[in-house]
């Protein structure tokens, strides 16, 4: 048995180690049908990832599904987006708290939205970083 594709192999393996823990605290707490439908897929998508790593036709089609340039388009511009929503957000709801904990004296609520705004500052300045990086280097 030869491994053709250790990240499907290792991701099928996650998979199969938590649906196992969920057993195990199921077992220990109770069972109701979410956690069964869980495990089942998890096992599931886990005996699908490992038979996909170890056949080497169908390894072969995921690493060229994983350089398709379309995709890696597809993937670049979904986490582009990603990050913008998430910028937005800490900003939105850093303000938000800040305001909201000023007025009504909260500290924690002050704190909490410094921290959110704190977070928001240095993702700026990594994109910024980034962006100079890439201008110089492509």
């Amino acid at each position: 048995m030869k491994i053709n594709n250790k990240k499907s192999f290792f991701s099928g393996i996650d998979s199969l180690v938590l649906s196992f823990a969920l057993l195990v605290v199921c077992i220990l707490k109770s069972f109701d049908l979410k956690s069964i439908l869980l495990i089942i897929s998890m096992l599931l998508i886990g005996i699908a990832e490992i038979r996909r790593s170890i056949s080497s036709e169908m390894a072969r089609e995921d690493k060229t599904a994983d350089m398709d340039e379309r995709n890696q388009l597809v993937k670049w511009k979904a986490q582009s987006k990603s990050f913008g929503i998430t910028q937005g957000l800490y900003f939105t709801v850093g303000l938000t708290l800040v305001v909201v904990g000023s007025a009504a004296g909260g500290e924690i609520l002050l704190f909490m939205g410094t921290g959110l705004l704190l977070g928001f500052n240095l993702s700026m300045i990594t994109e910024i970083i980034a962006t100079v990086h890439y201008e110089n280097h492509t």
